[in-house]
């Protein structure tokens, strides 16, 4: 909703809102780095190294990439692209039910 929105104070709290949902993939994200790293025997200075290594590069395309994207189309299509990122993220780390 964030391209639609025309006050001020709404863009703000949706900007924050969308900040929070970006953000809660972190933790579940880096957790599952740090298992696998020590599931294979890394380090996890190594894992945390190639985390950090992987994330400038993938920030400066996806920035480029957006703003890109923004300029062919409208500011629209990447948040809702984002917007679809979660919606598929959430789906995939959601807890499935233990089978019986």
């Amino acid at each position: 909703i964030i391209p639609w929105l025309g006050q001020p104070w709404l863009l703000a709290g949706a900007v924050v809102l969308a900040g929070m949902a970006y953000g809660s993939f972190w933790a579940p994200a880096l957790a599952q780095l740090s298992d696998v790293a020590e599931a294979r025997g890394l380090d996890h200075a190594y894992g945390f190294a190639l985390t950090n290594i992987a994330w400038a590069p993938g920030q400066a395309i996806g920035a480029a990439g957006g703003g890109a994207l923004a300029g062919a189309t409208a500011d629209a299509l990447p948040y809702l692209v984002l917007a679809a990122c979660c919606a598929l993220t959430l789906v995939a780390i959601r807890p499935r039910a233990a089978v019986a």
